[in-house]
């Protein structure tokens, strides 16, 4: 299914080019947004088998436990030396 975001920094940030996104507020650029993903919704759907991959990897229970024990490491190794 294709994904529509206000388009934000920290959405693109997260996002990238995995969904579309259009200017919040703006009804016009969200219904232009909305019919270029109609327009376009075979290459949409080719594009989120693809996806589908990549954030089941990027954002799986297992990307994160890596990423926050990481982050636990680090602080601690910081406390450390203090």
């Amino acid at each position: 299914i294709p994904v529509l975001m206000a388009d934000t920094e920290e959405k693109r940030t997260i996002y990238g080019d995995l969904v579309s996104y259009a200017e919040p507020g703006n009804p016009d650029a969200i219904a232009t947004a909305i019919r270029r993903i109609a327009e376009e919704y075979h290459r949409h759907s080719e594009q989120a088998q693809i996806n589908s991959s990549e954030v089941r990897t990027t954002y799986s229970w297992e990307a994160e436990e890596t990423r926050m024990g990481a982050l636990y490491d680090r602080l601690l190794g910081l406390e450390a030396t203090n």
